[in-house]
C-alpha cells in the first residue's frame, strides 16, 4: 500500500489482519476528512497482481500455524467494529467480551478425535501518528 503522510498520519492502523479492511472503510466513510482534487485521493488505485496463491498460511488452523480461517473472522470483526463506530450497524445484544473464534483442530492424521483451538478475532487498533504530539509538532507547518 501506498498513500501520501498526510493519509498514513491521521489512519487508525490495526496490528493484524484487519489492517487492509480499516484502511479502506476509511476512505469509504471519509473518516480521514480527504479532499478530493488534492494529492491525498489523486493516485488512489487497486492493481491486479495476478493469481494470489496463499503458501504462507493454510487454509485451517493448527496449534502451530495460523490459518486463513483466522483471516477470515479478524477481517469480519474488524468490518463489524468499523460499521458499529460509524453507527451503521449495530449487536443485538453488546459484547460482553473480546471475540473469539473457535476452530476444531485435528489430533493427527490417524482420523483421531478433533481438539478446539480458540483464537481471539479483535486486533490492536493504533491511534493515528498525529495523535502523538511528537509527530503532530514535526508534521506543522514550519515544524523541525
Amino acid at each position: 500500500m501506498a498513500g501520501t503522510l498526510k493519509f498514513w498520519s491521521r489512519l487508525p492502523f490495526k496490528t493484524g489482519y484487519g489492517v487492509e479492511t480499516m484502511t479502506l472503510l476509511a476512505f469509504a466513510l471519509d473518516r480521514l476528512n480527504l479532499v478530493p482534487g488534492t494529492p491525498d485521493l489523486e493516485h488512489l488505485v487497486q492493481v491486479y497482481v495476478g493469481q494470489m496463491d496463499h503458501r504462507h498460511a493454510p487454509l485451517t488452523s493448527t496449534l502451530h500455524k495460523r490459518g486463513l480461517d483466522q483471516m477470515a473472522g479478524t477481517v469480519f470483526c474488524t468490518l463489524m467494529e468499523i460499521l458499529e463506530e460509524a453507527g451503521l450497524f449495530r449487536w443485538q445484544t453488546p459484547l460482553a467480551a473480546a471475540p473469539r473464534l473457535i476452530i476444531p483442530v485435528p489430533d493427527g492424521e490417524s482420523g483421531e478425535p478433533l481438539t478446539w483451538m480458540e483464537a481471539p478475532l479483535a486486533d490492536v487498533t493504533l491511534p493515528p501518528l498525529l495523535s502523538c504530539p511528537e509527530v503532530r509538532a514535526r508534521l506543522a507547518p514550519g515544524g523541525a
